[in-house]
């Protein structure tokens, strides 16, 4: 018997729901992509631009001139030596400062120089500052410049190093307090002005130190000697990595994946393969004609059922009898009936994977 109808179990996914879902996918895919390129936070572009840069010089020399004396045959001696403080007459100090600019900026700047006694007295085996006076020896000078790009400062300036110790001398004295002193001699300058916004404000200081009441002593000097500084546009902070975005962006990656992989025969309509399949589809090719698959299963009430060894022996059935084999899919992919009925009896060939 020939009959051509047959009414599919398996159920398809329309192209319409295949095609959305595949979208679906997509779009989560490259969402996923966009938040975890995104998470890593890009440099800001500022943090290349110059918009000042400049440079500073110092240095500062010194002479100590001495009394006609029958000890030493020179009036002066030069820097780094040992001085003997009974034959110091006076100090000179030179002070130099080059401050210089990557291009011209209104600029002010002002500077003084400062001596300062400090005494400390030993007290429970510390050194603790007692008494502390301060001389300007040159008072603020204010300068600007508007069309160079450099400041260029000499300052002379003459230290009476005796009045200073007959100072502390007096202080010891009247007090009766066996201080230690020294004199801090500090020429300090502070150069400002503004650049695109930004503000610049640089201060430098040179220091040299002097002990007071020892009778031979050795000057300590302290400056930076060279000194570089860019101005640049403010930056904004932010975090190499967006720790939240990219976990974001992983999980909608893994759920993207995890979907695909779950319905990927579903949207490509790829048929699984087995033995069972395999099988199946080679007899439903042979004898589709004389087949026809149900979508519901057939009923055994009040059926003698006869169940048969192979699918051949069903064949035999058919060519007989004249009555069409019907097949329904008991368990998608892995089981299926081949049921023929004739009069009360229901012949059934169960085709498993095996």
């Amino acid at each position: 018997m020939s009959n051509n109808m047959t009414f599919p179990k398996r159920k398809v996914l329309k192209k319409w729901a295949r095609y959305s879902l595949l979208g679906i996918i997509i779009t989560f895919f490259i969402s996923s992509i966009v938040i975890i390129l995104t998470s890593f936070n890009k440099p800001d572009k500022n943090e290349d631009v110059l918009l000042y840069s400049y440079n500073v010089n110092q240095d500062l020399d010194y002479k100590v001139n001495l009394y006609d004396n029958s000890y030493i045959e020179s009036s002066y001696l030069g820097k780094d030596d040992t001085y003997i403080s009974d034959l110091i007459k006076e100090i000179q100090i030179d002070y130099k400062y080059k401050y210089a600019g990557s291009k011209v900026v209104p600029l002010n700047y002002t500077y003084d120089v400062v001596a300062t006694i400090n005494g400390e007295y030993s007290l429970e085996e510390e050194d603790s500052k007692v008494w502390t006076k301060e001389y300007k020896l040159v008072q603020n000078r204010n300068g600007k410049i508007t069309d160079k790009t450099s400041i260029n400062i000499t300052e002379p300036v003459s230290l009476n190093f005796s009045y200073y110790n007959n100072v502390v001398s007096n202080f010891r004295k009247e007090l009766r307090l066996p201080i230690k002193a020294s004199l801090i001699v500090v020429f300090k300058i502070n150069v400002t002005g503004e650049v695109s916004g930004q503000k610049i404000n640089d201060t430098k200081q040179m220091t040299l130190s002097f002990p007071l009441n020892q009778q031979a002593f050795k000057i300590t000097e302290k400056y930076e000697e060279n000194f570089n500084n860019s101005i640049k546009p403010p930056v904004e902070k932010k975090e190499k990595v967006n720790s939240r975005k990219l976990i974001c962006g992983i999980i909608l990656l893994s759920t993207a994946i995890f979907i695909f992989i779950l319905f990927f025969r579903e949207i490509f309509n790829i048929p699984r393969k087995n033995k069972y399949t395999i099988q199946l589809n080679k007899i439903l090719k042979e004898y589709g004609d004389i087949i026809i698959e149900v979508i519901n299963p057939v009923s055994e009430f009040e059926m003698d059922i006869v169940e048969v060894k192979n699918f051949n022996e069903m064949i035999d059935l058919e060519e007989e009898l004249r009555v069409p084999i019907m097949f329904y899919e008991t368990i998608e992919y892995l089981e299926g009936e081949f049921t023929l009925v004739h009069n009360n009896i229901l012949y059934k060939f169960v085709l498993r994977n095996e």
